[in-house]
């Protein structure tokens, strides 16, 4: 029984002091390797954007099975999710929670992907716009890669036209 407590309180504490950013997209950079959990994948990013949020080095938990984790580390990886249900972060454990409600298709894709940076036809597909200096500051230059500024980018997060 007071394991069970015990329990109860690690949790309680958790999510009193997960700082919830809202629902959304969330896009992360600099991706890890992935291991599965109960609910989802856990990665490593150097960058996360949720909006006017800027995380670095976080674990992100991604709470849904239908995602394809099977990526090469060696390549520069983007981690992209559109319309999540809630995004949660932890200062204190550095940990990005993104809760993901499973869609009816059951298609692996349509929770979130993981995918080279540079293939166009991904960032279409999930209509990632990348900030410049995001890029700029995990991989040393922009790759090539359609950029836009922090301010446009927030502009367009803040009235959702992703």
């Amino acid at each position: 029984m007071k394991k069970i407590i015990l329990l109860g309180i690690i949790i309680l504490s958790f999510l009193i002091q997960a700082e919830n950013l809202g629902k959304g997209d969330v896009y992360c950079l600099g991706i890890g390797k992935s291991t599965k959990t109960k609910d989802g994948i856990k990665f490593k990013a150097k960058l996360c954007r949720i909006g006017s949020d800027k995380l670095r080095n976080v674990t992100v938990y991604h709470n849904s099975h239908l995602i394809w984790d099977k990526y090469d580390v060696s390549k520069k990886l983007m981690y992209a999710a559109n319309g999540s249900e809630g995004i949660f972060y932890n200062s204190d454990t550095r940990i990005l929670n993104v809760e993901i409600i499973d869609p009816i298709s059951r298609m692996a894709a349509d929770t979130g992907s993981i995918f080279p940076i540079t293939d166009k036809e991904m960032r279409e597909v999930w209509q990632n716009r990348i900030v410049k200096n995001d890029l700029i500051e995990v991989y040393g230059n922009t790759l090539g890669i359609p950029t836009v500024s922090e301010k446009e980018y927030e502009r367009e997060y803040d009235y959702g036209n992703y």
